[in-house]
Protein backbone atom coordinates (compact mmCIF):
# COMPACT_ATOMS: atom_id res chain seq x y z
CA UNK A 1 0.00 0.00 0.00
CA UNK A 2 2.80 2.21 0.73
CA UNK A 3 4.04 1.58 -2.38
CA UNK A 4 1.50 2.45 -4.41
CA UNK A 5 0.77 5.69 -2.48
CA UNK A 6 4.51 6.73 -3.18
CA UNK A 7 3.76 5.95 -7.04
CA UNK A 8 0.30 8.31 -6.67
CA UNK A 9 2.05 11.11 -5.11
CA UNK A 10 4.94 10.72 -7.66
CA UNK A 11 2.95 10.93 -10.25
CA UNK A 12 0.80 13.57 -8.91
CA UNK A 13 4.14 15.92 -8.31
CA UNK A 14 5.55 14.90 -11.73
CA UNK A 15 2.47 16.63 -13.71
CA UNK A 16 2.56 19.30 -11.48
CA UNK A 17 6.23 20.05 -10.79
CA UNK A 18 6.44 23.31 -12.55
CA UNK A 19 4.42 24.82 -10.22
CA UNK A 20 6.02 22.79 -7.29
CA UNK A 21 8.22 25.44 -4.77
CA UNK A 22 11.72 24.39 -3.92
CA UNK A 23 10.56 23.56 0.00
CA UNK A 24 8.01 21.36 -1.52
CA UNK A 25 10.41 19.29 -3.41
CA UNK A 26 12.61 19.30 -0.78
CA UNK A 27 9.24 17.70 1.79
CA UNK A 28 8.39 15.35 -1.08
CA UNK A 29 11.64 13.85 -1.39
CA UNK A 30 11.71 13.51 2.12
CA UNK A 31 8.70 11.51 1.88
CA UNK A 32 8.95 9.23 -1.23
CA UNK A 33 12.77 8.45 0.75
CA UNK A 34 10.82 7.33 3.11
CA UNK A 35 8.09 5.50 1.39
CA UNK A 36 11.25 3.44 0.07
CA UNK A 37 13.01 2.91 3.12
CA UNK A 38 9.79 1.33 4.82
CA UNK A 39 9.22 -1.12 2.32
CA UNK A 40 12.37 -3.20 3.26
CA UNK A 41 11.76 -2.44 6.58
CA UNK A 42 8.29 -3.83 6.62
CA UNK A 43 9.66 -6.67 4.90
CA UNK A 44 12.32 -7.31 7.25
CA UNK A 45 10.13 -6.88 10.63
CA UNK A 46 7.70 -9.93 8.74
CA UNK A 47 4.94 -7.22 8.37
CA UNK A 48 4.92 -7.83 4.80
CA UNK A 49 5.34 -11.06 2.75
CA UNK A 50 6.75 -10.67 -0.49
Amino acid sequence: MTAIAAGLTTAAAWRGRHDLAPAGRVRLGLLLVAAVAFVPWAVYWGLVVP
